[in-house]
């Protein structure tokens, strides 16, 4: 038995300095990977995050619009009169503390985004309202989110029937 033990050698009971720094390669590739996809994960749930909140904040909007008349005599109260002023200008379109019930967290998450309105006449008693919605997400690009409707003078079927 003894002669069986010396044959083994010295090198035969551990690790090699290549195999020991290929296992350290191969953790180093596993644990950046995940950190990556991690990161890509982040993105993804924050853009998706965002945009849910933008389009309800445009539905909410839409709906403020197309709850207007279409004139009035005093400013800012019909679609005609949103149609007036500064269209297609950004931030043209602010949500007061009203719409967030004056809750600071409301508040704050509101503010991230830039909503700009456009009203464009399709026909005589036809409008085209445009709501869109950008806003910078956590990875420093630019996202947008659009609505668009039409708005009828005299109501829904005005664009149904036509």
């Amino acid at each position: 038995m003894k002669s069986l033990s010396l044959r083994r050698g010295r090198g035969q009971n551990g690790f090699t300095i290549f195999e020991l720094s290929m296992a350290v390669m191969v953790m180093a590739f596993g644990i950046m990977t995940s950190l990556t996809v991690l990161q890509m994960g982040l993105r993804g749930m924050d853009t998706a995050r965002n945009t849910t909140i933008a389009a309800q904040l445009l539905q909410s909007v839409m709906e403020d619009m197309r709850m207007l008349p279409w004139n009035a005599t005093s400013p800012q109260n019909s679609i005609a009169s949103l149609e007036a002023t500064n269209n297609n200008t950004a931030g043209n379109v602010t949500l007061d503390a009203s719409f967030t019930n004056a809750d600071p967290a409301a508040i704050a998450m509101v503010s991230r985004f830039t909503i700009t309105r456009n009203i464009t006449d399709i026909s005589a008693s036809m409008k085209m309202l445009d709501l869109t919605a950008t806003w910078t997400g956590i990875d420093g690009r630019l996202h947008s989110v659009k609505y668009s409707s039409y708005y009828g003078q005299n109501g829904i079927h005005d664009y149904l029937i036509r």
